[in-house]
C-alpha cells in the first residue's frame, strides 16, 4: 500500500494513477482501527494481483465522496473493500471499468456482523464493473440484516 495506517486518515484532492498492487491489502491504501475520509480524489489505472484498491477494516466510519475509480483490476476483491467498519457513506462516487477476477464486488465489497449495519450510498454511479467467478458486479454486501431504501 502506498498508504497503510491505524490513524485517523483524511485523502483529500488527490490523485493516484498506475498502483500496482501484489498483496492481500490495498494497493493504494490500506487501514484498521480507524476513521478514514477519502474526498475528491482520483484512482486511475490501478491494479492488485491479489486484493483490493482501497481496503478498510474494523474502523469506526468510512466517508467516500466526490471520488471516482477508473480502470482497477483485483483478484480477490474489486475497487474498494469494506470489512467490519461501523458506519459506510458513499456519496457523488463514480465506479468506471472495475473488476475481480476471483472475489465478490467488482467496485465494491462491503461485509458486516452487525445487526443494525450503517451503508449509505447516494448519487453514485457504478459503470462496467464486474465480476469473474464471484457475486455482486457491481456491489457485493455481505450482512446479517441490510434495509435497502
Amino acid at each position: 500500500s502506498i498508504i497503510k495506517t491505524s490513524q485517523e486518515l483524511y485523502v483529500v484532492n488527490c490523485t493516484f494513477k498506475k498502483i500496482q498492487g501484489n498483496s492481500l491489502e490495498g494497493a493504494a491504501i490500506t487501514t484498521s482501527n480507524s476513521s478514514v475520509v477519502i474526498k475528491n480524489a482520483l484512482f486511475q489505472d490501478c491494479s492488485n494481483q491479489k486484493e483490493s484498491l482501497v481496503k478498510v477494516m474494523l474502523s469506526k466510519q468510512l466517508t467516500l465522496e466526490n471520488t471516482q475509480v477508473k480502470n482497477f483490476t483485483g483478484k480477490f476483491a474489486g475497487a474498494v473493500e469494506v470489512d467490519k467498519v461501523d458506519s459506510v457513506s458513499i456519496k457523488n462516487f463514480t465506479c468506471l471499468n472495475c473488476n475481480s477476477t476471483e472475489g465478490n464486488g467488482g467496485a465494491i465489497a462491503y461485509r458486516t456482523s452487525e445487526e443494525s449495519p450503517k451503508l449509505e450510498i447516494t448519487n453514485s454511479e457504478f459503470t462496467n464493473c464486474g465480476v469473474e467467478t464471484g457475486k455482486g458486479g457491481g456491489i457485493y454486501i455481505e450482512s446479517d440484516s441490510i434495509e435497502i431504501k
